[in-house]
């Protein structure tokens, strides 16, 4: 879709030297392809690929996985954190690898949202809504037995 307002904004930009008109094959190339109507995504050529990461291959076979490892070769961490993948702006290939680590990852059985002590408050707290239910019911027996396991969770 093609705005007038930015190609306004460009023929100025270019006119003031803000930028360079098109001279090279690739910018050519990258030029034709965003001024497209309807740009054929994930069926363009080498040298297009290469326009838009703005990288040059001599090989296309050369890299391991992709293009995406020459064109942002450094993991990018934008701000201070205790992990650093927090902080971590990733390309394609370093979200797969966190990805695959995840769901690869062993079941250990701690997956409850704040673990073990989560548990136990909650334990207590519905033991004590029963007691007092039982409490005001009139039922002395089930009373007694929730106050038992309230005392026995505490020692626990």
């Amino acid at each position: 879709m093609r705005s007038s307002i930015f190609d306004e904004y460009a023929k100025i930009a270019e006119e003031q030297g803000l930028v360079s008109a098109a001279s090279t094959k690739s910018e050519r190339a990258l030029k034709k392809y965003r001024n497209d109507n309807d740009p054929r995504m994930g069926s363009d050529d080498i040298s297009t690929i290469e326009a838009l990461y703005g990288v040059k291959t001599d090989d296309p076979v050369k890299y391991e996985r992709n293009i995406i490892e020459m064109a942002h070769p450094k993991p990018v961490v934008i701000s201070p954190s205790y992990d650093k993948l927090n902080g971590l702006v990733e390309n394609e290939n370093e979200r797969q690898n966190i990805t695959l680590n995840i769901v690869m990852r062993p079941t250990t059985g701690k997956n409850i949202t704040q673990g073990p002590k989560y548990a136990r408050k909650e334990l207590m707290l519905e033991l004590v809504k029963i007691a007092n239910d039982m409490d005001n019911f009139d039922v002395e027996e089930l009373r007694v037995l929730a106050d038992d396991c309230i005392v026995g969770l505490k020692k626990l």
